[in-house]
């Protein structure tokens, strides 16, 4: 696929993240003695959450495993329960897979962190031409926080003209701002080093490798789970 023909949503950053393990009955049967007192402080230090609404699943493990996995609360008022095998948006913490791919890339000798932005990005302007895939990396680009919402369509070329027409914030490298434009370049970065989609490279390198079969964007079929609903 021609990866410059490619429509995608503006921001690379949103994943679908559905984590599953072992139902709680099930693993304190299997549990040694001493453990169950870590069980024990784990409910006791989530307790206070609960009781003031938290809806969601926590897992709690070690080496050896899992040692507590409980849902709580309704990931879809009225229709259904937060399980284990609820699909969660996990928003901007999925930066950690872009950044996981462009440190791949460098483990495999096809870039650097020290790579000027330049040598992938096309039309870059006087103002960004010093910003290194460090800077993207680390928030100091300069980079305001976004380019337009998240939820616009946009195809490739189109954000990176927007991103380069963007007025920095302040100087490249001066101090640090959370910038979800460069984050969005960096996943731009990987395709373009990668020749793969973002998507499919991570899926390769990165979540099946770790056996993440029920994480991603598009690739998961995510018809058969219940899709909690995020609130503000």
């Amino acid at each position: 696929m021609e990866t410059n023909a490619m429509q995608t949503k503006i921001s690379y950053l949103i994943f679908v993240l559905l984590h599953f393990s072992l139902s709680y009955q099930a693993l304190a049967k299997s549990l040694p003695e001493n453990d169950f007192t870590q069980l024990a402080h784990i409910k006791t230090a989530i307790q206070p959450y609960v009781n003031d609404g938290f809806a969601g699943s926590i897992v709690v493990a070690n080496e050896f495993g899992t040692i507590f996995s409980q849902s709580y609360g309704q990931a879809v008022p009225g229709v259904a329960n937060f399980s284990t095998s609820t699909v969660v948006d996990i928003a901007s913490v999925s930066k950690q897979f872009t950044a996981a791919a462009i440190m791949r890339l460098v483990e495999d000798g096809l870039m650097d962190t020290s790579d000027l932005m330049s040598q992938y990005i096309e039309n870059v302007p006087e103002d960004k031409v010093d910003i290194t895939i460090h800077h993207l990396l680390t928030h100091s680009a300069g980079f305001k926080r976004d380019a337009g919402r998240d939820e616009e369509a946009a195809s490739r070329v189109s954000y990176e003209y927007k991103a380069m027409a963007s007025k920095l914030a302040f100087g490249v490298g001066e101090q640090y701002h959370y910038s979800n434009i460069g984050y969005n370049l960096l996943a731009i970065i990987v395709e373009k080093v990668s020749k793969m989609r973002f998507e499919d490279y991570l899926f390769v390198h990165l979540f099946k490798p770790a056996g993440m079969f029920s994480t991603g964007y598009l690739r998961p079929d995510w018809s058969q789970y219940s899709v909690a609903e995020i609130t503000e």
